[in-house]
C-alpha cells in the first residue's frame, strides 16, 4: 500500500497514515490511497490498482461536489470520511467503495501540534483559491485588498490555500507581512484566523482558534449550501467590508462569545476526532487485506 499526491495539502491528509508518500503515479501497487477526486482520476489507467479516497476537506458542497463534476470513479473502493453526512452526499461518486466514517486524522494530528505550542500571538490571515464551482467557491481576495495597511498594527501573518499561493505570497510579501505557507506552522502561532472560505476554518473551530469570516459582494445570501453558506457562517463575527474588519478582529480577541458555536460546528464537521487515525488504519488494513 503507498500514498499517491500531487499536491503538498493532500500529502498532508496522507501523512499521518504512516505510509510512503509519492507525487508520481504509481503502476505497481494493488492499493493506493490518495486524498482527492483529482487524484484517484489520475490513477484510472492503473487497471491494477484499488484506490482508497479520505477526505481533504469539511466535505462543503455548492449543489454539486467541490471537486469538480459529479462524475463516478469506479476505481475508488473504500472512502475515508469525517462524518456520515460526508458520506451520505459523496456515495454517487464511488458507486464500488465502501464508505467509512473515521473523523480526521490530519486534524487529530493537528490537534497535537497545537497543544505542543507555547505561545498564541498572531492574526493569521488566509484566503481561498478561485474555484470555478459557485460564485462562492471564489475567493474574497479581491474585496478585501486593500486591508494590509489596515491591520498594520496586528502582529500579522499570512496564509493561502495552495490554489492561489503564487499570487497572495508576493502580495503579503510587499505588504511587509510574514507568509507561513504550511498551516501546521500557523496554528502554533494563531490567536485568530481571519478567512474567506476553507476547511481550516473548520479545524480553526476544533483547535479552539477564534475565528473571523469575511464575506464578499458575490457570496448569494439567497442561496444555502449549507456549513459555510450558510447554516454554520456564525461561528465568529461577520464581515462585508474591509473598513469593518479591525472591529471585528478586536471584538473576537477582547470579547469572544462564539466559542459555544465553533464547539459545536467542530463536532459537526468532523464528529469524534479522538481516535481518528486508528480507525482510519483500521480500515486501510482491512481494505487491503
Amino acid at each position: 500500500m503507498i500514498g499517491y499526491a500531487t499536491a503538498p495539502h493532500y500529502a498532508h491528509h496522507l501523512e499521518p497514515l504512516g505510509l510512503d508518500i509519492t507525487d508520481r503515479r504509481v503502476t505497481n501497487q494493488t492499493h493506493v490511497v490518495v486524498a482527492s477526486r483529482k487524484d484517484a482520476r489520475k490513477m484510472l489507467p492503473v487497471k491494477t490498482a484499488q484506490v482508497c479516497v479520505i477526505e481533504h476537506g469539511a466535505g462543503q458542497r455548492y449543489h454539486m461536489d467541490a471537486g469538480g463534476p459529479d462524475e463516478e470513479h469506479p476505481n475508488v473502493t473504500l472512502f475515508l470520511c469525517p462524518s456520515q453526512r460526508v458520506a451520505d452526499q459523496s456515495a454517487h461518486l464511488w458507486p464500488n467503495a465502501q464508505s467509512v466514517v473515521v473523523g480526521s486524522p490530519r486534524l487529530e494530528h493537528l490537534t497535537e501540534v497545537r497543544r505542543a505550542a507555547d505561545k498564541f500571538d498572531k492574526v493569521a490571515l488566509s484566503f481561498h483559491w478561485n474555484s470555478p464551482v459557485a460564485p462562492e467557491s471564489l475567493s474574497a481576495w479581491k474585496h478585501y485588498q486593500t486591508i494590509l495597511p489596515l491591520l498594520a498594527d496586528y502582529p500579522l501573518i499570512g496564509h493561502a490555500h495552495p490554489g492561489i499561493r503564487g499570487k497572495l505570497k508576493p502580495w503579503y510579501l510587499r505588504g511587509g507581512v510574514e507568509w507561513v505557507e504550511d498551516w501546521a506552522d500557523v496554528i502554533q502561532q494563531a490567536a485568530v484566523l481571519i478567512v474567506d472560505n476553507s476547511s481550516i476554518m473548520w479545524e480553526a473551530c476544533a483547535l479552539g482558534i477564534p475565528v473571523v469570516v469575511l464575506n464578499a459582494p458575490w457570496y448569494r445570501r439567497d442561496r444555502e449550501f449549507g456549513l459555510r453558506f450558510w447554516e454554520w457562517a456564525d461561528i465568529g463575527p461577520q464581515v462585508e467590508h474591509p473598513k469593518d474588519l479591525t472591529a471585528a478582529v478586536d471584538e473576537v480577541m477582547t470579547a469572544d462569545r462564539w466559542q459555544d458555536r465553533r464547539a459545536a460546528a467542530a463536532r459537526f464537521v468532523y464528529g469524534q476526532v479522538e481516535g481518528s487515525t486508528r480507525r482510519a488504519l483500521d480500515a486501510l488494513a482491512e481494505w487491503a487485506r
